[in-house]
């Protein structure tokens, strides 16, 4: 696994630079370190039917996510043309929470992933 920028497991809050499927913030809900490509499964903080599956490694690029929740207007969003051919996202995973996360009732372990 490539990890230059980020920790593994990944952290839950996550802003897209540029609008998916009109989102921007994220909950990274699970995740997968497989041996070719570790993937981050995200769901939408607005619309929890716009889920995703993306690479760690592009997780881990600052063009296009950004860890937290940050608020920027559209207009000041500059993203380069190479940087968008790049996404590899899959839209409208299944959600599963990780045992980790957070987010399933009752909270089976004592260590939870940061949001940042």
């Amino acid at each position: 696994m490539k990890n230059n920028l980020l920790h593994w497991p990944p952290p839950k809050a996550w802003t897209s630079i540029v609008l998916v499927k009109g989102f921007r913030h994220f909950v990274a809900f699970n995740y997968s370190p497989r041996q070719k490509e570790a993937l981050v499964y995200l769901v939408s903080v607005i619309d929890g039917d716009i889920r995703l599956q993306v690479s760690f490694e592009e997780l881990s690029n600052k063009m296009l996510w950004l860890q937290g929740w940050h608020d920027f207007d559209d207009k000041d969003v500059v993203i380069e043309h190479s940087s968008k051919k790049t996404r590899k996202i899959n839209i409208n995973t299944h959600l599963d929470p990780s045992r980790d996360s957070g987010l399933t009732m009752p909270i089976e372990i004592a260590e939870i992933r940061p949001w940042f």
